[in-house]
């Protein structure tokens, strides 16, 4: 007998379940219906995974028509890495081991795509008990594992993140932390989950920026702030941190969120960068070495006590001049000298002859050596000089008149030889007789060789022969005395064959000089360190922001009128045009370059007792003179009110800048009817006054409001952007306040204060 194939046996035996009267006729209807507009895939399979009759929903699903579905088996569309996994769970049902299973599989449609579905599988049975068909409901769940996905790699992303993440309901109690946070604070997820952040803190986080944190969060605003906490075995530590709101599907805050980095290393560097700048500050005021340091321009950028004091400058404000303007006696020499140092050569000179205005004459031992930017550039040279006058004359007439000098050798802090030209010790004083611990008789039984430390005897000897050939030398060595102990001298040294061919010397302890050229070059390191972080980049980004524009304007304007000049029959007034525009914008770039030339050298200026309401109509006559008009001015004064201490220039530019301001702003917004008032006050402290410039302009938003008194922040297509930064430096110099007020589309009202004068 032929045996069918399960997929024909299995179908033939659903034809038979084809009801047979008029009430199971009904019911097959509409379990037919249920069976193809359910909202999931329905299908009836072989018991080998033949494909007997689908659904719409699982033609959808699959992408293959029913047709081409009968063809096919359920093995034949799973993926390879599911296929066997698959076939042993239809074996498993065919075989009666079991009567259902749900798995996920992964399916292949018929365009190649990867689909993510559910196969609920049930056994249908005979009346005998085997084995028939099998039923199968496929549920499309790849959305639901892409989100799964999702959610995977965002926790793996929470988890590893070098990070802290903390979680917190709306009460601050702590729902979840994450590895780094433990890491950095030494809390575990046991340790915190169920308490406050609180439990980090240390007491040195004021109470009012923990309230401030908690009013922005609440309102649904993030916060940004740095806190110094306390980890679990007691140490300190900072952390910067966001905290931000979360918030539910119906828009509402249900829980808080702080991602938190470890600062403490950067707060540390901080701190030691300001050490290291009060270190560096103090080096160079009592600096026993005379050094000073200068740009490119040669101009002074800093200067110890003793250069003032040696080149007799005591008094004298010298930073920022040239240093050709306080010496006009510097040389050609020393000036390409300085030029060297300036291509980035070291160059010194034991002595030089430095001939002063007065005719004085020093002698000098000097270093010149470049300094570095970040970048490696040369920004100028640092000079170190010792004024060697009083050591040259010495020498000079020591070794001229010796025996005349006896006595004052014997008492000078010097010590002093006369020797052979075998080196052997003639003579010696009693300096010198301090500073070997040799009695004066021990040292004439001796050679030099004998208290020389970094020469050998024959070296000795050779040095004699050379003094001897050249006259006289000048030079640092070590010697060596009773006890052992050896310490840093200079000799100065000298060979006369008139005085009987003998060598005489002067030995100077230079442990002391030493000591200063080892605080020197440390002095260097703390010099090159603080200049690299003294660049201004911000400040020259900003030049050249500012100076870009009009530059490039200039060239556009200048080339426009050359190709004018080029024609046959140049229009005179186009070629006016181009170039009134160009004067005019060369202007405007002188205008940056002066206004930050006047930001950075701003310094104090004498103070007098100043009368504010004339102070006022003073400003107003200068705006007008200098041709701003078109607007209302409305003065409102405190007769009888008291001076105030200030400098009266500067008072006027507070006032007009802000007058200034006040009628750009409106006249830029084609205010109809402009108008400025100018109110002066007593303030609430009783010691101050008030003063208040309002327009009625078009006003300010928060943004705007936050950086007007930054440093080259404008709003205007035009200027620096420096005009309210010097004017709150000024206010802050005379112990004022200044502070805006101001929305969009309501008044800016600039109100500052002013100390009375005593």
């Amino acid at each position: 007998m032929t045996r069918m194939h399960p997929k024909h046996v299995a179908g033939k035996r659903l034809r038979r379940l084809k009801p047979r009267s008029a009430r199971a006729g009904s019911e097959w209807n509409c379990l037919d219906a249920a069976f193809e507009q359910a909202a999931v895939g329905f299908a009836l399979l072989a018991l080998d995974g033949g494909w007997l009759r689908v659904n719409e929903r699982l033609v959808e699903i699959l992408g293959y028509g029913q047709s081409e579905l009968r063809q096919l088996r359920l093995q034949d569309l799973v993926h390879p890495d599911d296929r066997d996994v698959t076939v042993a769970s239809l074996a498993q049902l065919s075989s009666g081991g079991t009567n259902k299973c749900t798995k996920e599989r992964r399916c292949i449609r018929k365009d190649g795509q990867t689909v993510w579905v559910t196969f609920g599988v049930s056994v249908v049975r005979t009346p005998d008990g085997q084995p028939e068909y099998l039923i199968a409901v496929v549920e499309d769940i790849h959305s639901r594992k892409q989100a799964e996905e999702g959610l995977r790699k965002f926790s793996r992303v929470i988890e590893q993140s070098a990070s802290a993440v903390i979680i917190t309901d709306t009460n601050g109690i702590i729902e979840y932390v994450n590895p780094a946070f433990t890491e950095i604070s030494g809390y575990n997820a046991v340790d915190v989950i169920g308490m406050k952040p609180s439990i980090l803190k240390s007491g040195h986080t004021a109470a009012q920026d923990y309230e401030q944190l908690w009013r922005t969060i609440k309102a649904g605003k993030v916060w940004y702030g740095e806190f110094q906490n306390r980890r679990k075995n007691g140490t300190l530590y900072w952390e910067s941190a966001i905290i931000s709101p979360i918030r539910n599907d119906d828009g509402q805050i249900s829980h808080f969120a702080g991602i938190k980095e470890n600062i403490t290393a950067k707060k540390m560097a901080e701190a030691a960068q300001r050490a290291s700048e009060a270190r560096l500050q103090l080096l160079m005021d009592h600096a026993p070495a005379a050094l000073a340091m200068f740009d490119r321009e040669m101009r002074y950028l800093a200067v110890s006590r003793r250069w003032l004091a040696d080149y007799g400058l005591e008094g004298h404000d010298i930073l920022g001049v040239s240093h050709y303007v306080v010496f006009p006696e510097v040389t050609d020499a020393w000036r390409a000298v300085h030029r060297r140092g300036l291509a980035g050569e070291v160059i010194r000179t034991e002595e030089d002859r430095f001939e002063r205005l007065n005719g004085n004459v020093q002698w000098l031992r000097w270093e010149v050596r470049p300094w570095f930017t970040s970048d490696n550039a040369v920004g100028g040279i640092v000079i170190f000089t010792e004024d060697i006058s009083a050591r040259k004359e010495a020498a000079a007439a020591l070794a001229v008149q010796n025996a005349q000098y006896q006595a004052a050798i014997e008492t000078a802090p010097d010590g002093y030889w006369m020797l052979n030209e075998r080196g052997h010790l003639l003579t010696v004083n009693d300096a010198y007789v301090r500073s070997s611990g040799y009695s004066r008789e021990e040292l004439l039984a001796m050679d030099i060789g004998a208290l020389e430390a970094s020469e050998s005897p024959e070296e000795v000897q050779a040095h004699i022969q050379r003094v001897k050939l050249t006259g006289s030398d000048c030079f640092e060595t070590l010697h060596r005395a009773k006890d052992g102990e050896i310490w840093p001298v200079e000799v100065s040294c000298s060979y006369s064959a008139a005085a009987g061919g003998h060598h005489f010397a002067f030995i100077r302890d230079i442990s002391e000089r030493e000591r200063n050229e080892t605080a020197l070059r440390a002095l260097r390191r703390e010099l090159e360190q603080m200049l690299t972080l003294q660049v201004a980049s911000q400040t020259a980004a900003a030049i050249a922001h500012e100076l870009n524009q009009p530059l490039n304007a200039v060239a556009a304007y200048s080339e426009a009128a050359m190709r004018m000049l080029q024609q046959t029959s140049p229009a005179p007034e186009r070629l006016q045009h181009a170039l009134a525009r160009s004067m005019e914008q060369a202007q405007r770039a002188g205008r940056v370059v002066r206004e930050l030339i006047a930001f950075l050298h701003k310094g104090d200026a004498p103070k007098e007792a100043v009368d504010l309401n004339k102070a006022v109509r003073r400003a107003l006559r200068f705006v007008e003179s200098i041709g701003i008009g078109g607007f209302e001015p409305i003065v409102d004064l405190a007769p009888g009110l008291p001076p105030v201490l200030a400098n009266r220039v500067q008072v006027d530019k507070i006032l007009i800048v802000l007058i200034q301001n006040a009628v750009e702003a409106m006249l830029g917004a084609a205010v109809p009817q402009p108008v400025v008032t100018v109110r002066v006050r007593t303030h609430a402290e009783p010691d101050m006054a008030l003063l208040s410039v309002e327009d009625c302009g078009p006003g300010m938003d928060e943004a705007i409001l936050r950086r007007v008194f930054d440093p080259f922040f404008t709003t205007k297509p035009y200027g620096l952007g420096m005009g309210l930064a010097i004017t709150r430096h000024l206010v802050e110099a005379h112990g004022g306040t200044i502070w805006v007020e101001s929305a969009p589309g309501a008044r800016t009202t600039f109100h500052f204060t002013l100390l009375y004068a005593k």
